[in-house]
């Protein structure tokens, strides 16, 4: 797998508003393999189904995604496109998988006040990769 590299636009973004798109970060077939193990992961019967009215299902169990998550994170040009984006050292803590309602609120509360991110002080430096394997 391979990253194209970061453009001074994209970090520029960044910056201002504090997210970034990055189209191509993935190749397709990781971005296949991985959304496919997701969603084997989301099915899975340690998934949560209806944790919110926000959510469909939610699982923290990745059994079939992990792997490749792992091995993500291990490679050189992925990490080193994050450490691009972030001007830091990239340090994976956690993976979720999960599935929002056909009708969920755009902008979801996800980083402060919910379970997934209570070890992070509200005054963290802390980031998200959201990953989506359906059309937004």
């Amino acid at each position: 797998m391979s990253t194209p590299p970061l453009h001074p636009h994209e970090r520029a973004h960044f910056a201002r508003h504090g997210y970034v798109i990055l189209r191509e970060l993935l190749d397709p077939e990781t971005e296949e393999a991985l959304g496919s193990a997701v969603r084997q992961d989301l099915g899975g019967a340690r998934s949560l189904k209806g944790y919110t009215g926000q959510f469909r299902s939610l699982t923290y169990t990745l059994d079939h995604s992990g792997a490749l998550l792992e091995g993500l994170c291990e490679n050189a040009a992925f990490a080193a496109t994050l450490a691009d984006i972030v001007d830091d050292k990239p340090v994976f803590t956690q993976g979720v998988a999960f599935a929002l309602q056909p009708d969920a609120r755009p902008g979801l509360g996800w980083h402060f006040g919910i379970s997934s991110f209570c070890f992070t002080e509200p005054d963290a430096l802390a980031f998200s990769l959201w990953m989506p394997f359906t059309p937004i």
